[in-house]
């Protein structure tokens, strides 16, 4: 039996008790992300303990070597948090909400930020103004899709907003003032930061996309800056379902870099520590990404290039003093001789910026040591005023040769400075596609003037048994009315046409459904079939658990999903994010287009219990609902702000 014992210097403890090895054997302990490994020796007794750097969700890789040198199945052991490191679940110490009025999202949220020990810490008094809150949710998780603690969550140009630290379910919230679009930072010790855009709403939450952070490639080069040859960096090689690729730099002779700072100086670099970390490998790739592609870029290769003396002073990015080339195989088959579309992530402006074009080559032969190129597609060798149209020299030549064999084909790309890089076709949706045309039914559409027969206790439209008894010795009455209370179950139902009775366009590949309410997200697939509808029911509870006074917006999201066709890019001379007008050959599994029909809907009801009159109201005692904008008066009559022109204003 192993546990875990932490400590203030950020170490472990890895501890065995007895019986957990054979005595005098070889334990070896690896950190997976640091790559520390540490080897001690089992006790007489089975005992162990083997102490390392390690943080909350790092994965430890344990090997039991027995005296005769035979090595166990590997066995692997994450790192929880120790107990105060993380933010506790809000659903655990979240305060109940007033059951006798409307809660505004700032009261119900406030516990988020406020406190001895916040879960959202450093927010500066007063930020967070009352009609503007709005709460983030989301999620972050590993490459393979574990939940990934300890993320530090900040929000780009607010430092009055704080942070936070992802729990240990990978979640996070963050309340902030809404009405604006927002940059969120995602970073971890051991990680590559990401940046996801979210437009905040007044008075709601807003969920953000699952992000995944990735740690840096375990290869790394060595490099000199300045020799007199052609040096090669290459990153690992990767393999997904698209194919098997690998990043490969090559540096001319002469080549010299300097690492800009934070503040704008810059320090120069005689020798450096290159790695290439792709980020668009596996199923979760589109989630590693270090912050949304244009609308008009397909998701297809994206490079983290870095050096790991900049890493280690904070560098903002390596420049060199000329293009250095980057080469990928090409695992998508696009055409040779075509345009490879490069831009760079810039993470202060939370935007990628568009760069040089890079080439599709092929190499035709080896011959004299030297890669026989064609960079135009025609299957002829390149003339020597095309290859130096593209600085292509014979060193580099040589260097092709000795990496790749003939009949090979490459994406070069010419680079100035080490960032996020990306190699993304321009795409659409195919020619057939069609986003969903859909009506959601409320089972619950109120009229503010119902048709009632004379006599008649039944709002005929809709369906609501109301009874009035007057009170003796005054001019009011009790009023009671059945969708004024929690047991009216259509209130809180949707009915939500998934696909019509038409037939679907042959190249939907699947429909993705989303339902977001008072924080709560819900998420469903379908297949690609017509007929389909769901059944929706809110439990009535936000995202912390809690019962909701009042109605609440519930946000629906139908998206028909289409696998991307890549398009021709255009003939600028920086075509990334500019389609031409003819598609290509290409296919990536992971690049789809979703079409989204969007709606909005009200749930829930106006509980009169909190009236303190056993579900009854007495006639001048009003309640006004503010996100519902609805005056419930206390006859049992309703009146919807949005149907009137006159504002009815509150006190």
């Amino acid at each position: 039996m192993m546990h875990i014992e932490y400590h203030e210097d950020g170490t472990v403890t890895l501890r065995g008790e007895a019986g957990a090895a054979e005595p005098h054997a070889t334990l070896r302990v690896t950190n997976r992300r640091t790559g520390e490994t540490i080897t001690v020796t089992v006790g007489a007794d089975g005992s162990f303990s083997a102490t390392l750097r390690a943080e909350a969700g790092d994965e430890l890789e344990i090997v039991v070597i027995d005296r005769a040198g035979n090595q166990s199945e590997k066995q692997n052991l994450t790192v929880g948090a120790a107990s105060g490191q993380l933010p506790p679940d809000p659903a655990s110490i979240a305060p109940p909400l007033d059951p006798t009025g409307f809660t505004s999202l700032l009261d119900a949220t406030e516990f988020l930020y406020t406190g001895a020990n916040p879960i959202q810490r450093d927010v500066a008094p007063g930020t967070i103004e009352a009609r503007r809150a709005a709460v983030i949710r989301g999620r972050v998780q590993t490459r393979d899709g574990q939940a990934l603690s300890g993320v530090t969550i900040t929000l780009q140009g607010h430092p009055e907003l704080g942070h936070t630290l992802s729990r240990a379910d990978g979640m996070f919230d963050m309340v902030v003032n809404g009405g604006g679009l927002m940059v969120i930072n995602y970073e971890r010790d051991g990680y590559l930061p990401a940046q996801r855009k979210v437009k905040t709403p007044w008075q709601d939450y807003v969920w953000a996309e699952d992000v995944a952070l990735i740690p840096l490639d375990p290869n790394a080069t060595e490099i000199t800056l300045g020799a007199a040859h052609m040096q090669v960096a290459q990153g690992s090689v990767e393999q997904d379902e698209d194919g098997q690729r690998q990043a490969t730099i090559l540096f001319p002779a002469g080549t010299q870099a300097e690492l800009v700072m934070p503040d704008g100086t810059r320090q120069p670099l005689t020798s450096a520590t290159v790695r290439a970390t792709e980020y668009t490998v596996g199923p979760n790739g589109p989630k590693a990404m270090p912050g949304e592609l244009p609308p008009t870029t397909a998701y297809t290769y994206a490079v983290e290039l870095s050096l790991d003396e900049a890493i280690a002073v904070g560098a903002k990015e390596v420049r060199f003093d000329r293009p250095v080339f980057v080469y990928v195989d090409n695992f998508l088959d696009f055409p040779v001789g075509g345009i490879v579309p490069a831009g760079w992530y810039d993470r202060d402006k939370a935007a990628w910026i568009p760069s040089d074009n890079g080439r599709v080559i092929q190499i035709l032969a080896i011959e004299n040591g030297q890669a026989v190129l064609d960079v135009d597609g025609s299957g002829q060798p390149a003339s020597p005023e095309a290859l130096a149209v593209l600085n292509i020299t014979e060193e580099e030549r040589s260097q092709l040769a000795a990496l790749y064999p003939a009949g090979h084909s490459l994406w070069r790309t010419p680079v100035e400075h080490f960032t996020p890089w990306d190699c993304n076709w321009p795409y659409g949706p195919p020619e057939d596609a069609v986003a969903p045309e859909s009506e959601v039914r409320e089972l619950e559409e109120k009229d503010d003037e119902p048709d009632c027969q004379p006599g008649s206790i039944i709002e005929c439209q809709n369906q609501v048994v109301r009874q009035s008894i007057p009170v003796t010795g005054t001019p009011f009455s009790l009023n009671y009315r059945s969708d004024r209370v929690p047991g009216r179950q259509s209130a809180y139902h949707l009915t939500i046409p998934v696909s019509g009775n038409e037939p679907l366009p042959a190249s939907v590949a699947r429909i993705e459904m989303e339902v977001w309410i008072a924080g709560q997200q819900h998420r469903h697939s379908f297949p690609a079939q017509p007929n389909q509808n769901h059944s929706f029911v809110w439990d009535g509870k936000d995202g912390f658990g809690r019962r909701v006074l009042g109605s609440k917006q519930a946000k629906v999201r139908i998206g028909y999903v289409y696998k991307a066709v890549y398009y021709e890019p255009s003939s600028f001379a920086n075509a990334f994010g500019v389609a031409g007008t003819n598609p290509i050959e290409g296919d990536r599994d992971n690049s789809e287009v979703i079409l989204w029909q969007e709606s909005q809907h009200w749930l829930g009801v106006d509980d009169a219990r909190s009236l303190g009159l056993g579900g009854w109201s007495i006639t001048p005692q009003h309640s006004y609902e503010p996100n519902a904008e609805v005056l419930w008066a206390g006859d049992g009559t309703r009146r919807s702000a949005g149907l009137v022109s006159d504002e009815i204003q509150t006190i």
